[in-house]
């Protein structure tokens, strides 16, 4: 960290479907999926996915599971808000719906908008 600045560096590793991850501070890691997101302000939102959003989301929960687990309290709380605000955007209230039949919603959307846009697969 010659700069004094905290960095993380993603590179596509060619010819597979990894790229690997580092920090300024020495840490690494190869991945599959990689999902970031970060909300700057107006017109800052940034998304940004690398190979399989399956393996991203997989990270996502496991990542939280193990935040509970730790009791690690900076990342139990980003948890916390993240499904706040899920359910917040998907018009779900927290008693609403369990979390087995959000996900049947959700399976069952995805599988409406791609008959929609091809009906003839569907039929």
């Amino acid at each position: 960290m010659s700069d004094g600045k905290w960095h993380i560096t993603i590179t596509p590793i060619p010819g597979t479907e990894d790229c690997t991850i580092r920090t300024s501070d020495g840490r690494e890691w190869t991945a599959k999926g990689v999902a970031l997101f970060a909300d700057g302000g107006d017109q800052q939102l940034f998304s940004y996915f690398w190979n399989s959003p399956a393996i991203a989301a997989a990270g996502c929960v496991k990542s939280f599971a193990q935040a509970i687990r730790s009791e690690n309290k900076p990342a139990v709380q980003f948890y916390k808000y993240l499904l706040r605000f899920m359910c917040r955007v998907t018009g779900t209230g927290a008693n609403e719906m369990t979390p087995e039949d959000a996900l049947r919603m959700f399976e069952a959307k995805e599988v409406y908008d791609a008959a929609r846009k091809n009906p003839k697969e569907f039929n």
